[in-house]
């Protein structure tokens, strides 16, 4: 594995990358083969651009055709082959800027399209934001009502005072527990960490999508639920799946 690279397309260029940054020094150390690259606007501008080539274009060719990325960030993917490209977005509902039946549509073509990290790559989206992963690390009721305001970051940072730039191995473990378990029970109702066997019909695909859509039509909310850590579970694979298991 050190050999091939690795990509992490976020969607911030502050929060995302710090969190990552201290993921990748804690599980893969000395191993610079995985790059972190900021996006620096939200899924829908993006499935609007590959939308343009009719999706017909795999994520390097789309990053590089794009102006969101730098021409520094450019190189880089120019410069290094990547095996596995992992894409790491917000849910973003509560922005007006487009209809909500053609938000629901654009994520799940997305999910469609991302579903395999050795190919075009892997999305992993976060219920409403990123920052619902200080939720998982606190414990706050599970379902988020949206309000007028439309200020779930402002609201998490005030309320929940953690710092996730310097979680350690077993706090990461523990993370990528709750995320499991959280996904397992919006699917299954299941508040328990399933067989690995079961992960890609429960956490890969788009059945957590589905749900947290029909959520949001029905009642104007969704669970919190961070799945960018998962990404570790996706490469590792069942070794590190045994360890959260312990």
């Amino acid at each position: 594995m050190n050999n091939k690279y690795i990509l992490v397309l976020v969607e911030g260029e502050k929060t995302e990358i710090n969190f990552f940054n201290n993921i990748s020094n804690v599980f893969f150390k000395q191993n610079h083969n995985i790059e972190i690259i900021p996006f620096k606007c939200n899924i829908y501008k993006l499935y609007k651009h590959i939308e343009s080539y009719n999706f017909n274009i795999d994520l390097i060719d789309a990053l590089l055709t794009t102006k969101n990325i730098s021409n520094e960030e450019k190189n880089i993917l120019i410069n290094k082959r990547f095996f596995y490209k992992y894409l790491v977005f917000d849910f973003d509902i509560q922005h007006k800027f487009l209809d909500n039946d053609i938000k629901y549509k654009s994520l799940l073509k997305m999910k469609e399209y991302f579903s395999n990290e050795s190919e075009n790559g892997l999305l992993f989206l976060n219920y409403p934001m990123f920052e619902s992963i200080k939720v998982e690390l606190s414990n706050p009721p599970l379902k988020y009502f949206y309000s007028n305001k439309n200020e779930y970051k402002k609201h998490i940072n005030e309320k929940i005072n953690i710092n996730i730039n310097n979680l350690v191995y077993d706090e990461i473990l523990n993370l990528i527990r709750k995320s499991i378990i959280i996904g397992n029970y919006i699917v299954k109702r299941q508040f328990h960490i399933p067989k690995y066997e079961d992960l890609q019909d429960i956490i890969f695909n788009n059945k957590i999508l589905i749900h947290q859509i029909s959520c949001f039509k029905n009642y104007k909310c969704v669970y919190q639920l961070n799945t960018s850590i998962l990404f570790l579970i996706s490469y590792f694979g069942e070794k590190l799946f045994n360890k959260i298991k312990s």
